[in-house]
């Protein structure tokens, strides 16, 4: 994660002056030998909610479910301890969303949604030979000179 978040900060400048080009991908290499991370920007993506990722073919009362605490749900908020079902961030205060993720079978994806005040890091991943997908929601406040930046 501390990877992709130095990473994300050497293309920040890159994307904040890429204009109306859309989308843009750049594919860098990674801490793992022969994988890469695509690192892709839209800027027209804040023109939708983005909806948090959380996804299981097994019910919420299925045992192999409950047995691990998922029942409460796949989206997870490390800081309160919590579990949600659903989470969805408002359009009205996305300013960007750029995206990373490592370019292998294993999914795992990385999204940065920046407010104007805050950037929220959004984790996903399948976990349990692609079972349970889930993510991750941590939330990062902006000081007064990245606010200027975009």
């Amino acid at each position: 994660m501390i990877k992709i978040i130095l990473i994300f900060l050497g293309f920040f400048t890159f994307f904040s002056t890429a204009g109306d080009k859309n989308p843009i991908t750049e594919k860098i290499k990674s801490d793992i030998k022969g994988i890469f991370i695509s690192v892709s920007y839209d800027s027209n993506y804040s023109k939708t909610d983005y909806i948090t990722e959380a996804y299981t073919s097994l019910s919420d009362t299925d045992k192999y479910v409950t047995d691990r605490g998922l029942d409460t749900g796949l989206i997870y908020f490390p800081c309160s301890g919590v579990r949600q079902k659903t989470y969805d961030i408002s359009k009205d205060i996305i300013n960007k969303v750029i995206k990373t993720k490592y370019e292998m079978d294993v999914y795992d994806r990385t999204d940065f949604i920046f407010t104007s005040t805050s950037v929220i890091i959004i984790h996903t991943s399948a976990s349990n030979a692609g079972v349970f997908t889930g993510s991750e929601y941590m939330k990062v406040f902006v000081s007064v000179y990245l606010q200027h930046i975009y």
